[in-house]
């Protein structure tokens, strides 16, 4: 069988033998969306099948009979995923309440970076000859290791071993994220992402130990504080984008909206503002004023703004005072 390295549309059935003609690993790689479809059962009569991809997370085996398919047996099933759609796409993901249930939304680490469009500078320079010269190295040298045995003779996984210092400010970190698990905590609603931090700190830290010693052998060295503390770095950001998604996953459009009118008063750094001049900032989003009504009552609720009412030419015009805190906040 011709080795395969990634895939993008693909059925779960037709996943699992191509992952077992692999080695029992595969990654589903695309800048669109279209596998969440597929997960949602667009060619299974609206049933999802989500089994192989928890099981892929995991790495645990997977079996399956079919009558009209020849079997597939995996010890250990290995599943990557990296996607990249846009973000409304995250607001049609818990439509599928199988996703978040069964846990398949709490797998992911989730990326929210902010839009520059409207700021590019259209002259993007091109990667340092010697950046792409590293990395084509390090990607090399990984790919050239040597496969472990097992006792059978049978390929296996290296077992990587964590500095006692390494596991310390890990350990410190997992009790931490299990402490915001309880009722009223950062996570306390996010309990099936939170739940599975920890692990995933683990999981980075490992890629980092790799990549760093890619031309000589990981698995002989342990996985250092310096690349355990990079790793929890990247937890804390990782935290903050993964409570905007689900928030965003769940946003109604009186507060998505009013997130909007908020960057807005920001950004203008007035300490008060009119309605019409608000609704003429924003009416390429909102049509009508009735439109915007939602977006203003959701930050007056909050005592982000308050009302106050004015004559202007004669004429009432309604004008919110912008709260202070939010003015020297950051954006």
């Amino acid at each position: 069988t011709v080795p395969q390295i990634w895939a993008q549309d693909v059925t779960p059935e037709n996943l699992g033998t191509i992952m077992a003609d692999n080695n029992e690993r595969m990654a589903i790689l695309s800048d669109e969306a279209g596998i969440f479809d597929i997960l949602g059962g667009r060619y299974s009569g609206g049933i999802p099948n989500l089994d192989l991809f928890l099981q892929g997370h995991a790495g645990s085996a997977v079996r399956v009979n079919r009558g009209s398919r020849p079997p597939v047996f995996m010890q250990a099933s290995t599943l990557t995923l990296g996607l990249s759609p846009q973000p409304n796409v995250l607001r049609g993901l818990t439509e599928k309440s199988t996703f978040r249930g069964r846990g398949l939304l709490g797998r992911f680490l989730y990326v929210l970076p902010p839009s520059n469009l409207g700021y590019r500078k259209l002259n993007a320079n091109p990667i340092f000859p010697d950046y792409s010269a590293r990395y084509e190295g390090i990607l090399t040298g990984i790919l050239n290791q040597e496969t472990a045995k097992n006792e059978q003779g049978e390929p296996c996984p290296y077992i990587l071993n964590i500095a006692s210092d390494s596991f310390q400010i890990w350990h410190a970190y997992a009790l931490k994220v299990e402490t915001g698990m309880r009722e009223g905590g950062t996570y306390a609603h996010l309990t099936d992402w939170a739940g599975k931090l920890p692990g995933a700190v683990i999981r980075i830290a490992a890629l980092l130990h790799i990549a760093r010693h890619a031309l000589v052998r990981p698995w002989e060295k342990e996985i250092s504080i310096e690349d355990m503390s990079a790793a929890l770095r990247m937890a804390d950001v990782l935290s903050i984008h993964a409570l905007t998604a689900f928030d965003l996953m769940g946003a109604d459009p009186a507060l998505d909206g009013a997130r909007v009118v908020l960057r807005w008063i920001k950004r203008e750094g007035k300490p008060e503002f009119t309605f019409r001049d608000c609704h003429y900032a924003h009416k390429s989003r909102y049509k009508r004023t009735a439109d915007l009504e939602p977006a203003i009552e959701v930050l007056a609720e909050r005592h982000l703004i308050r009302p106050r009412v004015a004559k202007v030419a004669h004429r009432p015009s309604r004008i919110f005072e912008v709260n202070p805190a939010i003015l020297i906040s950051e954006l």
